[in-house]
């Protein structure tokens, strides 16, 4: 995607959960879209662990029409495999 400034951002869907510790229950995760203002490259496959590189998360609230609406925003300078 563009922003308003034209700088291209890369949005990587991740599924966020703790890593699985034998012998205890798998926590459930989440499904998490995270702006990247660095291209990723390739090499990431679905399953792999990643890191995130100077990730942050901030909060955000709009009122449209008497309505409510927020949620997280999460961004990072990109992301590296994880082992």
């Amino acid at each position: 995607m563009t922003d308003r400034s034209g700088v291209q951002h890369f949005v990587v869907s991740l599924f966020a959960k703790k890593r699985p510790v034998e012998g205890q229950f798998a926590e459930k995760g989440e499904e998490i879209k995270v702006t990247l203002t660095a291209d990723p490259g390739e090499g990431f496959e679905e399953g792999a662990y990643v890191q995130l590189i100077d990730a942050t998360v901030s909060p955000w609230q709009t009122e449209r029409n008497g309505r409510y609406a927020s949620g997280l925003a999460y961004r990072a300078a990109g992301m590296t495999p994880q082992i």
